[in-house]
């Protein structure tokens, strides 16, 4: 979790405001988020709506892909907006 929080500090959000301690902290948040997330769909998926829809072709690999799928997706949205915010503009007065 260092390694990437370094790699998406430096490489992908570089115009963040450097606030590197609140970063860190909203970066463990926003992942913890992301593993309920991929354990809920997972699971709801491989227990509770295949079974209901009566699909088993290979159930439980297909959930556990779209559950590992929808946290990229919701973690990168959540990293831009909560844990590397851009810097607000500064108005010239």
């Amino acid at each position: 979790m260092c390694t990437a929080f370094v790699l998406n500090k430096l490489f992908v959000f570089e115009e963040a405001d450097n606030r590197t301690g609140w970063q860190a902290f909203m970066f463990v948040v926003v992942n913890l988020l992301a593993v309920l997330q991929t354990y809920v769909i997972s699971v709801g998926l491989a227990e509770w709506l295949f079974p209901y829809l009566d699909f088993t072709w290979h159930s439980h690999e297909v959930a556990h892909f779209v559950g590992i799928s929808v946290p990229t997706v919701t973690s990168y949205i959540g990293h831009k907006y909560l844990t590397f915010r851009q810097k607000k503009p500064r108005l010239n007065n």
